[in-house]
């Protein structure tokens, strides 16, 4: 026996579209329901005096599309109900496609000068701020080894100048000059130098005296003469006698031969001894020496030998000077 044909019509395919409208409002009137029967269930526990029952769980997609008249004889019933994971897709590939678009508008910031220009500003703060922690330490060390590198070598450079200098007046052991001869053109330097000293040393001939000249620029006065003799002792031998023989002419000085730093230290003790800081001064063999005035017993008749400006009584050096010549670097160099 044939079965009977089905005269039930299939309901006609329907858009997605419409589908979510549809569940929207199942999902709408499923709501309202709930609501209903939870009013009812409040009311119904005021009249008994009992505790609020427990809230009944969400319907299922399913019991939604059966409150909506839709079974799975429907062609589309399966379609429907893959449909909440089909919209979670829909919803993950917008908010991939939000998040994306949030970085790339972040990245768009962030390139822009404004933004460039202060995140580089507090980078350089940050730099700057770490160098110096690490750098002022070194720098304070720098400056003191500065210091001391500057005191060393001036102490050295003294030390090689008052070496030089000691040097250079040993070569000078056996010369004199002559302050305050006449000077003419074609002049006998010797012949006037031997009239001045024959003064003070009747003895001295031609024969001591190996060179004569005169040295310097003619300015205000005659140039100086500088003499050398044979031998040590005979320019000694002028000194020892100019003790006892003090008649030279008016202007007329004889003086050891001096290196230019000497005759800078003789020059200021000659004028410590005019303004009565001293009760006398004088060279011998390139030393300068100075007679104290003296303040007690003890002190009558003391002599200092000057090595530098700073051991001249009364004197004011200058900063530079008190700074070249303090400290031990003015030791006197062995004889």
């Amino acid at each position: 026996m044939e079965s009977p044909v089905s005269t039930r019509k299939r309901p006609p395919t329907r858009s997605p579209i419409e589908m979510q409208q549809d569940i929207l409002m199942a999902a709408n009137k499923n709501e309202t329901l709930k609501k209903q029967r939870v009013v009812q269930q409040d009311i119904k526990s005021m009249l008994t005096k009992t505790s609020y029952p427990t809230e009944p769980s969400p319907p299922t997609v399913r019991e939604l599309f059966y409150s909506e008249g839709i079974t799975e004889q429907d062609d589309n019933f399966e379609d429907l109900l893959h449909f909440p994971e089909a919209i979670k897709d829909i919803d993950k590939s917008l908010l991939a496609d939000t998040v994306s678009t949030i970085a790339s508008k972040v990245a768009d910031s962030f390139r822009q000068a404004p933004v460039q220009n202060l995140l580089r500003n507090m980078i350089s703060e940050i730099v700057n701020d770490s160098l110096e922690k690490f750098v002022s330490p070194l720098k304070e060390e720098v400056n003191c080894l500065k210091i001391e590198l500057a005191r060393v070598t001036n102490c050295l450079n003294n030390k090689i100048q008052m070496r030089t200098d000691e040097l250079e007046q040993y070569s000078r052991k056996n010369c004199i000059r002559i302050n305050g001869i006449e000077e003419q053109n074609k002049e006998d330097v010797e012949k006037k130098s031997l009239d001045v000293l024959q003064i003070v040393c009747p003895n001295v001939v031609s024969s001591d005296i190996e060179n004569c000249h005169r040295v310097g620029k003619p300015e205000r006065g005659p140039r100086q003469i500088i003499l050398r003799f044979n031998s040590y002792k005979s320019k000694r031998k002028i000194f020892s006698d100019m003790k006892q023989h003090k008649n030279l002419p008016e202007n007329v000085y004889i003086n050891e031969d001096l290196t230019k730093y000497r005759s800078y230290i003789y020059s200021l003790t000659r004028k410590a001894y005019k303004s009565k800081s001293i009760s006398q001064c004088w060279t011998r063999d390139g030393k300068v020496f100075v007679r104290l005035n003296p303040v007690s017993e003890d002190e009558l008749g003391k002599v200092k030998r000057i090595l530098t400006p700073l051991d001249i009584p009364g004197y004011a050096p200058s900063e530079e000077e008190i700074i070249k010549y303090c400290g031990e670097s003015m030791t006197p160099a062995p004889e």
